[in-house]
């Protein structure tokens, strides 16, 4: 999944600007990637850290066993481990980035972001339904109900992240530092290559697991 990927965007109101946080087209990002990218036990030793970022080996794989959820029903191409962790850290550092900026998610906007997306979900259109569908999925592998799943603190600290990833984009057009929602993708793409001699990656806790 190339990070930055074209979103339709759902406008919200923080502090009399308007935020935007961003809808993929197939809701990939928000309903499977970012909700999913967990932040872990912070007692697991660290995949990937560094500037601010922090990815288990059990983020990983649940990221990459998404991805291959959405290629069984679907032409989405599985993306390679490199890909995977470069869009994990791509997120992660724009997160800290907006955090670094004291952007912030109050728990209303949270709670308006889950209820736009669930509504979405459920008036899934025919160019939306693969998203429903993934997204019902998702549900059915973590065992718990809807209620549960979309109440559920993990569901909520990953969609504050999607709130918070909506006002960075925001601040930056009004900085002038993108033109606009498009550009996102290309800042996180910069943002990662300029900060990765920074980041430490440790390959061997993937060649050794054996859990997955």
């Amino acid at each position: 999944m190339a990070i930055g990927r074209t979103w339709r965007c759902i406008p919200l109101k923080k502090k009399s600007i308007v935020v935007l946080v961003c809808l993929a087209a197939v809701l990939l990002l928000l309903t499977m990637f970012i909700i999913d990218s967990r932040s872990g036990d912070n007692k697991q030793p660290l995949l990937v850290e560094g500037q601010g970022v922090a990815i288990t080996v059990e983020r990983f794989h649940s990221y990459k066993a998404n991805a291959e959820l959405a290629a069984t029903v679907s032409d989405f191409a599985v993306p390679s481990d490199e890909e995977i962790l470069d869009e994990l850290t791509a997120t992660e550092l724009s997160v800290a980035y907006a955090r670094d900026k004291g952007l912030t998610a109050t728990k209303e906007e949270i709670d308006s972001v889950i209820a736009n997306e669930r509504a979405a979900l459920m008036d899934a259109d025919s160019e939306n339904g693969l998203a429903a569908e993934l997204m019902q999925r998702r549900i059915d592998k973590t065992g718990l109900t809807e209620e549960a799943f979309w109440s559920s603190e993990e569901t909520r600290a990953n969609y504050e992240r999607a709130v918070l990833l909506g006002e960075l984009a925001a601040l930056l057009i009004d900085e002038g530092s993108i033109g606009d929602y498009f550009e996102f993708g290309n800042f996180q793409r910069e943002l990662l290559e300029r900060r990765r001699d920074n980041i430490r990656t440790d390959w061997s806790l993937l060649e050794n697991d054996k859990t997955y």
